[in-house]
């Protein structure tokens, strides 16, 4: 019986940091599939999991598997659900377990929680392994793409949920198991590792059913801040071939009204129409106090020396906005500060912030 490990060399956890770089490269990929590469790597699979081989369908996006769905209702949706679970369970689950019985537990989870999957849970933190924030995101913008089929969504999301996100793999599981097959050198099934191998390098987001098998190419921009969360500013954080896109601010999805316009260029106006309370907080950080005073309605509420008590005449947040004006003497520049609704005075304010 081979021996449990029990520990990382100097070396093996010198090499954590490369395994990772190695997997957030790879999240970023977003050069087209080869078809003919998919459909190998699709048939390496099946082949794996013992089913026959099915029809492969492929489109520029995941919204195209949605309007697959929609136009052409399929009868055996279960059948989805069983083949996403045996892929789950025979071939990712199979290795990562396999992996997990060869290594002490603490060695296992030092990797699993502090080191390769720490750009997983930067980027994802899903409700469930299986919907992944990334899907999540995109399913918003498909919703907001395919308003009128609202009454259909519903049961059509619960039927993609089994969709593979190739991205998340990449980065939740493939770069732990990558990590302890080449550098601990734990043994492994060399059949179900090539086939999970050639189906994340091949594929975008993957659909598998008993007899028919969805392919999404991958997305042609997918952009990152420095904390690995989906964003860009004035421009889609993430776009595909046919133009489906989405806008982010720091992974938060934003409509595209907002998405395609710089930040710097935000207008205060649109925090009175604003209703959703988590995008009127986004829009009052990046447009600034200042901008806000200057172009909404404020009532002055007292004066304390170059201090002023100002509210803002309007309900751009879910609390009133009061704010503590600070007038420099040599500039005749004026800063704002927010200051709790309570207060009364502009000394208070000013004992309240110092």
């Amino acid at each position: 019986m081979r021996e449990i490990i029990t520990g990382l060399t100097p070396q093996q956890q010198a090499l954590i940091s490369i395994y990772r770089e190695k997997w957030l490269n790879a999240i970023c990929l977003t050069r087209p599939i080869d078809r003919a590469e998919a459909t190998a790597a699709i048939q390496l699979v099946y082949q794996a999991l013992d089913l026959p081989q099915p029809k492969i369908l492929f489109f520029d996006s995941p919204l195209g598997i949605v309007k697959e769905v929609l136009e052409n209702p399929y009868p055996n949706n279960r059948s989805f659900e069983r083949a996403y679970n045996k892929f789950s369970r025979q071939i990712v689950n199979h290795l990562d377990l396999g992996i997990y019985d060869q290594v002490e537990e603490e060695v296992y989870y030092y990797i699993y929680k502090r080191e390769i999957n720490r750009l997983a849970f930067k980027m994802y933190g899903w409700e469930t392994w299986r919907v992944p924030d990334l899907w999540r995101k995109i399913w918003e913008g498909i919703c907001e793409v395919l308003i009128d089929h609202q009454d259909k969504l519903y049961s059509t999301f619960r039927f993609l949920e089994n969709c593979i996100d190739t991205i998340m793999i990449r980065d939740y599981k493939l770069c732990r198991i990558d990590f302890f097959i080449s550098a601990i050198n734990c043994h492994y099934d060399r059949e179900k590792w090539h086939a999970l191998t050639s189906l994340v390098r091949s594929c975008g987001f993957v659909l598998l059913g008993e007899q028919v098998c969805f392919v999404s190419d991958r997305p042609r921009k997918l952009c990152l801040d420095s904390s690995c969360h989906l964003h860009a500013e004035g421009e889609p954080a993430i776009e595909f071939a046919d133009g489906f896109r989405a806008y982010l601010y720091h992974g938060i999805r934003l409509p595209e009204k907002y998405g395609k316009v710089c930040p710097k260029e935000w207008c205060s106006q649109w925090l009175l129409s604003e209703e959703d309370d988590e995008l009127r907080r986004i829009l009052i950080q990046e447009i600034g106090y200042d901008k806000i005073c200057q172009e909404l309605q404020t009532i002055q509420l007292d004066c304390w020396g170059e201090y002023t008590l100002l509210k803002i005449d309007s309900d751009i947040d879910v609390i009133p906005v009061h704010l503590l004006g600070i007038s420099d003497p040599t500039t005749k520049k004026i800063r704002f500060c927010r200051v709790p609704p309570d207060l009364q005075t502009a000394k208070q304010a000013v004992e309240w912030i110092n």
